[in-house]
């Protein structure tokens, strides 16, 4: 059982050092989950559940993987980003839904997809991990 004070305890372990978190009750989409660098705020749907906790450490996987200081490919940054999410999930303890990591990468397959259409070349091993089936992706 994944309980409130849990929770604010991964918060609290994986918050980036000098970030916030500005949580809101209207922010359920994982497109409205942002890391924003110049106010160094990470904004996230209310952390009460699996998914949103989920949410929240991907946002934590970019400021880690410092993505504001790289130049890297879309579908690169994200998946290693879901990476992070899913590391900590295993770290803690935390049973990881296969609803979560499906959602997961499904998003990484569409973020393929448009990386593709912008002429981007694909790494093999992330198109693998999202079970992206495409011919054109793969370099």
């Amino acid at each position: 059982m994944l309980t409130q004070e849990r929770i604010n305890g991964v918060v609290h372990r994986h918050r980036p050092k000098g970030w916030r978190v500005r949580e809101s009750k209207h922010r359920y989409a994982v497109s409205s989950a942002e890391a924003h660098y110049e106010k160094r705020t990470l904004y996230v749907p209310t952390i009460c559940d699996k998914n949103s906790l989920f949410i929240f450490l991907h946002e934590c996987g970019h400021v880690v993987s410092r993505h504001f200081h790289l130049d890297l490919t879309a579908h690169r940054e994200e998946f290693e980003a879901e990476r992070y999410a899913i590391h900590v999930f295993r770290n803690e303890g935390i049973p990881l839904p296969r609803s979560v990591l499906d959602e997961a990468r499904s998003r990484i397959r569409g973020i393929i997809n448009q990386d593709i259409r912008k002429g981007i070349r694909i790494q093999p091993h992330i198109a693998r991990w999202a079970k992206h089936g495409g011919s054109k992706c793969v370099s």
